[in-house]
């Protein structure tokens, strides 16, 4: 894991930044780590999505890096919004996220008033994760954001464009290989 001080775009972009460090502020107005992509790789598709990857989430990290989340704690926000109270374990495994990560994540939530962990009522070993109403606020600040976020980042494509990149984008994300 990074150092919490990092303020680099990639401990930023992975959620691994101390969201609560004063290091976000030093972030938020410095440039986005970009150069023009390579021309001897353009035709390589799996390295363009990395590279417009890469970009994409230094640039949604920085959206959100004023409401005090990092994107994995917003996307932890998302799935208890939309499934309810969640395990923490399952969290983990949804969100690709280390068991250790994501007790930090969590902490760092908890201490902020978005989320609380309760004992799971059927397992004395887990915790269910719940949203709380500032959290759903802050998840909410979070969606108007990302959208403000998204607008700008793929303004080089139509809406018809974004919408059709959208779509297979998600057809690859939900195949299983």
């Amino acid at each position: 894991m990074e150092n919490a001080s990092d303020s680099s775009p990639t401990a930023q972009a992975s959620g691994e930044l101390d969201v609560g460090s004063s290091s976000q502020s030093a972030f938020i107005e410095s440039p986005l780590n970009w150069e023009p992509l390579p021309e001897c790789l353009g035709h390589w598709t799996g390295f363009v999505l990395h590279w417009v990857s890469d970009l994409g989430a230094q640039y949604y990290a920085r959206a959100i890096a004023p409401l005090g989340l990092s994107p994995l704690q917003v996307g932890i926000l998302q799935v208890i919004s939309g499934e309810g109270p969640t395990r923490q374990a399952r969290l983990g495994d949804k969100l690709r996220v280390d068991k250790a990560t994501m007790v930090t994540l969590l902490n760092n939530l908890e201490a902020q008033g978005l989320v609380e962990r309760r004992p799971h009522p059927s397992d004395r070993r887990a915790y269910n994760i719940h949203l709380l109403e500032a959290g759903r606020d802050r998840l909410q600040a979070a969606e108007q954001a990302s959208i403000a976020a998204a607008d700008e980042f793929f303004s080089a494509l139509t809406p018809s464009e974004q919408h059709t990149l959208n779509e297979l984008l998600r057809r690859i994300a939900t195949r299983p290989l």
